[in-house]
């Protein structure tokens, strides 16, 4: 059986973000960053994926200043 092929999505935000692929929630995070320390989440949206075209969204938010 051939095996699928992953595909990474990286996505960060300071105070957090909702992901979206095809209209599908894929991540809810904070991945909560500042800008000493960098963070992000990586999510594999192969599974979300469809012959032809594709929308992959993100709201993405910060609270501060």
């Amino acid at each position: 059986m051939k095996e699928q092929p992953r595909i990474h999505y990286n996505i960060s935000a300071i105070t957090g973000t909702d992901c979206f692929v095809n209209g599908k929630p894929v991540c809810f995070g904070p991945a909560r960053a500042d800008l000493e320390h960098w963070t992000f989440e990586s999510i594999d949206i192969a599974p979300f994926l469809k012959p032809g075209k594709n929308v992959i969204a993100a709201t993405v938010w910060n609270f501060g200043e």
